[in-house]
């Protein structure tokens, strides 16, 4: 491994480390309101637990390992779980309030076409 490269491993998993938590928050923030978590508290938790742990792992893996596949793999999909369940329901409360086509609506709706979950 070359002296270059070192200094930008800790970085890249900081970041996504940080992405993620801010994604989580924002998701823990709006929670509260969405008919899903009323209706099933726990499991919302569960999947806030389940997901933060992918990314997690992922970050962990990438500090050790940048060049893994694997790694990366993990960070998206926490990642992606955590923005577009945020964006998912950013998009329903903007709809409520009849608040739609400015920036932030749209990129949450592209957001939240990208998100799945079973």
């Amino acid at each position: 491994m070359t002296a270059a490269r070192t200094p930008r491993r800790p970085l890249l998993a900081l970041a996504v480390v940080a992405l993620l938590l801010v994604g989580l928050t924002v998701l823990a923030l709006l929670g509260p309101g969405d008919p899903n978590f009323q209706r099933d508290p726990a499991g919302f938790i569960a999947f806030i637990c389940a997901f933060g742990a992918f990314g997690l792992v992922g970050a962990l893996i990438i500090w050790q390992r940048p060049g893994n596949v694997l790694g990366w793999i993990l960070a998206a999909i926490g990642l992606l779980a955590a923005w577009g369940a945020s964006a998912d329901r950013y998009v329903d409360l903007a709809q409520d309030a009849n608040r739609s086509m400015d920036l932030l609506y749209l990129v949450a709706v592209w957001t939240s076409l990208w998100y799945c979950s079973p």
